[in-house]
């Protein structure tokens, strides 16, 4: 990682509590799921069934800047178009890098969910 992208990483953008708490449900989750499925499990990527039924990422990202000119950015589109960006991707380090730019956006998501709670429970509380 680049010293310029750890400098923006240093600034503030959501309280150590609150991503300490994303990412532990993050990981309860997992275990939850290690105890479901089993631990260490080895699946493919994908299929071909799969990914035939699927819209492209290009597609997916005109979408993504369709909703951005009209005003209309949604979480959904973008994680959309990640998903289907990491299912184009090479196997190896480039599907892992488009997958971590997912699980970024979808722990974005994630805090605006509960940046939106937490502004409605300060609204309630106001008289």
């Amino acid at each position: 990682m680049s010293r310029s992208r750890l400098a923006k990483l240093n600034r503030p953008h959501r309280t150590n509590q609150r991503l300490a708490m994303q990412m532990t449900d993050v990981l309860a989750e997992m275990v939850l799921q290690d105890i479901k499925w089993g631990r260490h499990q080895e699946h493919a990527d994908s299929h071909p069934a799969v990914e035939t039924r699927l819209p492209s990422a290009a597609w997916a990202k005109l979408l993504v800047e369709t909703f951005a000119r009209e005003g209309a950015q949604n979480w959904a589109a973008i994680a959309l178009e990640e998903f289907l960006e990491a299912l184009e991707a090479r196997p190896g380090a480039a599907r892992r890098a488009e997958l971590v730019q997912l699980t970024a956006v979808l722990f974005q998501w994630i805090d605006n969910i509960d940046r939106r709670e937490l502004k409605r429970r300060e609204k309630g509380n106001k008289p």
